[in-house]
């Protein structure tokens, strides 16, 4: 039985944008790399009707020796290769399109409190509740925090609805914390981030995360892209856009809804899905190991632009960035 979410995208037709995508990562290493082995998570799956990717292309210099393409354990699509020749250099690109639509039925019908979420976790054994009660728990960069739980409390009273306490979570990030790209690293733990009150998205979907998780709730972290806007009379650059990650909460009866704390936005059609995961450690685009190399240098571009000139409706749940 389809859910009301689902019953609403088949209501609703509303138009669809569409986007090409160019994502080009590029290491640079001091000395030759003998061997390198890698695992990357750049290529979009269909997601259900809110989704859809075409002409997915990936180019890999050097042209490695082999190549594995599987789905991991949350559905994602993944490839893993090796180069097992001498290189001081590794080029991934990975390109496509994608048509998006907005995700969620009209809010105010979405009235599921927080006591009433994990009850339906706990008791009903549909596979819609069974996949997202993994999400309640700690993981590798998400552990359980006392102090992040005790502020977290005040958003999720039990005979509250689930999702206002996202909205007012998501607008308290928003308000409280400063975008910096220079405050935080990749493995900042949330508790630094917490006390700093400065980073990037990664930073905040995890904390949003451990604030829902702390109380019995479920969220997932969601990685991506988001089109951003040139200013007015500048042309759209190349490589200007950028990667970026947000927050998937799971209602009973409506399933998973975006909320993009960095920006306060319930999600719509100018974010594009690449993959879901507990965190960035089951999402990250690209990682994996290298023999040598000695000191490195990292270059990432990405360009998202869309292929209509209309600007996107961005769906607001409190203020927009």
């Amino acid at each position: 039985m389809d859910t009301p979410n689902q019953q609403w995208q088949a209501t609703y037709k509303f138009p669809r944008r569409e986007y090409e995508v160019k994502h080009r990562t590029l290491y640079q290493y001091e000395f030759q790399v003998p061997l390198s082995y890698h695992y990357l998570h750049l290529q979009p799956r269909d997601w259900s009707a809110i989704q859809e990717v075409k002409d997915f292309r990936l180019s890999i210099a050097p042209e490695p020796r082999d190549m594995v393409e599987r789905e991991d354990f949350f559905g994602n699509q993944v490839q893993s290769f090796s180069i097992q020749e001498p290189h001081d250099e590794l080029e991934v690109t990975a390109s496509f399109r994608a048509s998006v639509m907005s995700n969620f039925p009209p809010i105010e019908d979405i009235t599921v409190t927080c006591s009433q979420v994990q009850r339906s976790l706990h008791r009903d054994t549909n596979f819609r509740s069974l996949q997202a009660l993994q999400f309640i728990y700690p993981s590798s960069m998400i552990p359980y925090s006392s102090r992040i739980g005790e502020w977290a409390s005040s958003f999720f009273g039990p005979k509250r609805s689930f999702l206002d306490g996202v909205l007012e979570l998501s607008k308290t990030l928003k308000n409280e914390i400063e975008f910096d790209g220079s405050a935080t690293e990749i493995n900042t733990s949330v508790e630094e981030f917490f006390e700093v009150k400065k980073g990037v998205c990664q930073d905040f979907a995890h904390l949003m995360i451990a604030a829902i998780r702390s109380q019995d709730l479920p969220a997932r972290y969601v990685s991506g892209y988001i089109l951003t806007f040139p200013r007015e009379g500048e042309p759209r650059l190349e490589g200007a856009d950028a990667s970026h990650a947000w927050v998937s909460v799971y209602i009973p009866g409506y399933g998973w809804i975006d909320i993009d704390p960095t920006n306060d936005l319930i999600v719509s059609d100018q974010h594009i899905r690449t993959a879901v995961g507990r965190d960035f450690n089951d999402v990250s685009p690209i990682k994996g190991s290298i023999t040598g190399g000695g000191e490195g240098a990292l270059t990432v571009e990405v360009t998202v632009a869309p292929l209509d000139e209309e600007p996107p409706i961005a769906i607001q749940s409190q203020s927009q960035s």
